[in-house]
């Protein structure tokens, strides 16, 4: 399943809050207010000024409801481009929130990081793959055994879980590829 990612400016904070609830499939969102950034001459102590409008980035599942596109302002106030990385007025295609956990050992077993024998022991009985047991193995005690139920008991995996990047790392892997291995399971 994929996500898609839209950032949008509000003309305040009533206005986003009457749209959010309007029933769209928001999967996260970041809101607030955004501040300029102090000019390199500022004095010290000084206070950002809040950019005007209220700034959100929402994720979902299905398109921007028309609502939502209808109610957010298209452009960047001035001096901020960007909002959490993503233009204003853009869309751009995300890296999935989560993945199931079949579809992790589909990809994983694809990719080569797993066997065909621990795909099948960890979908039918949550065996911990060697590779992965390996790193959990080098965390402290209390973080293994937790390492080890979350793998056992995971349903999806996350994107934001903390082992994500441990795992990576140990087979010299960066987001980038984190990333892709996330998109390419989502599409199965």
């Amino acid at each position: 399943m994929s996500f898609t990612q839209f950032a949008l400016r509000f003309p305040d904070e009533a206005a986003w809050r009457a749209v959010a609830t309007a029933g769209a499939p928001v999967e996260m969102h970041e809101v607030g207010t955004v501040f300029a950034p102090l000019p390199p001459d500022a004095e010290e102590g000084a206070e950002p000024e809040p950019l005007p409008g209220y700034h959100v980035v929402v994720v979902t599942r299905d398109p921007l409801p028309g609502a939502w596109q209808a109610a957010a302002l298209s452009a960047a106030p001035p001096g901020m481009p960007l909002f959490a990385g993503i233009p204003y007025g853009t869309v751009a295609a995300s890296v999935p929130l989560s993945i199931s956990r079949r579809q992790l050992l589909l990809e994983l077993l694809e990719r080569g990081l797993i066997t065909a024998e621990e795909a099948e022991a960890a979908a039918t009985v949550g065996a911990v793959p060697a590779k992965v047991a390996a790193v959990f193995d080098r965390l402290p005690p209390e973080q293994a055994i937790a390492a080890r139920i979350t793998w056992a008991s995971m349903i999806e995996a996350l994107r934001s879980d903390p082992l994500v990047p441990m795992l990576a790392a140990a087979e010299g892997k960066d987001d980038t590829y984190v990333d892709a291995v996330f998109a390419s399971a989502a599409a199965r």
